[in-house]
């Protein structure tokens, strides 16, 4: 007897789930989204666009400009890089470096900010637009700097300053092609004096993205900077 209750109770319990199981998700209250991803709500930049709760309609799909760029390429733009803030802080410190073969040593404090945004303009494109600070600030020991001068003519403190804005956009050739382009114009300077046109520059790259499976992706692209003297194109 008690096993017949047992296998009653037993098959109530499951057909209680399957229906459960097969229940529309609309009964709970809950809407399945495109993608079914929360829209990856942590991606941004550069291009990865941040999720807004509040631009989500509860009733459907989102058909704004924001929406349909979801719809269309959310899933690329969140897998095609590692996360990477809009704003960003930084800073450093490095105490008692040396340089090989040069007497005493140095500290040096870094401290940068960027900030990058991006701006949709159609459901296949975005601009992005940005500013930027880097700080060096070199503190010296009296004996940095004398391999080969005279007593005393030692390197100095020194305070070096890269500062400029960010413009840049970034557009679908295909479903599964990115194309993007940016330019960072800035002045790079101790800021001691009167700028000069040495201090100027404008580090910019493009690049192809291409995406081949699902979480696999190709970049191809060439850059241009000051930072290798022997190498500013690459």
């Amino acid at each position: 007897m008690r096993n017949t209750t047992a296998r009653v109770v037993l098959g109530a319990c499951l057909l209680a789930a399957a229906a459960a199981a097969q229940a529309p998700a609309s009964s709970f209250g809950f809407t399945p989204r495109l993608h079914g991803d929360l829209d990856r709500e942590l991606a941004t930049e550069p291009g990865r666009l941040a999720f807004d709760a509040s631009r989500q309609d509860p009733q459907g799909p989102d058909y704004t400009l924001y929406g349909l760029f979801r719809q269309n390429h959310g899933e690329f733009m969140d897998n095609r890089e590692r996360f990477a803030p809009q704003i960003d802080l930084r800073a450093r410190i490095l105490p008692n470096a040396r340089v090989q073969h040069e007497p005493g040593s140095f500290d040096m404090l870094g401290y940068d900010f960027d900030a990058k945004f991006p701006v949709l303009v159609s459901t296949d494109a975005y601009l992005t637009f940005g500013a930027y600070y880097l700080g060096r600030r070199y503190v010296t020991s009296s004996a940095f700097g004398t391999a080969g001068n005279t007593a005393g003519n030692n390197m100095g403190d020194e305070t070096l300053v890269g500062t400029g804005g960010v413009l840049g956009f970034g557009v679908f050739l295909a479903d599964n092609v990115l194309y993007e382009m940016e330019t960072r114009p800035g002045v790079w300077s101790d800021m001691n004096d009167t700028l000069h046109h040495e201090d100027f520059d404008f580090p910019s790259s493009a690049q192809f993205t291409f995406r081949t499976m699902e979480n696999f992706f190709f970049k191809i692209g060439a850059r241009y900077n000051q930072v290798y003297e022997d190498a500013p194109w690459l």
